[in-house]
């Protein structure tokens, strides 16, 4: 039998070098995607990420030249 297809999501944890969420087998991507039977682990790191992505940003912003801070 061949081994399980797995599923790789984008992303590294910059301080571990560690993917951020770990290679899953297409039959728990499809519970995770129903909402079915999901791990902690797999919810708290969406949530996570979520909360990550919907804060103040205080850097610069997207299409700004670093080099001209006036714009």
């Amino acid at each position: 039998m061949p081994p399980a297809q797995k599923i790789y999501l984008n992303g590294i944890d910059a301080t571990t070098g560690q993917y951020l969420v770990a290679p899953m087998t297409v039959n728990r991507a499809v519970k995770f995607a129903k909402g079915e039977n999901v791990e902690p682990d797999i919810s708290q790191w969406f949530s996570d990420a979520l909360r990550k992505l919907s804060a103040v940003h205080l850097g610069i912003g997207r299409g700004i030249d670093e080099e001209k801070l006036r714009e």
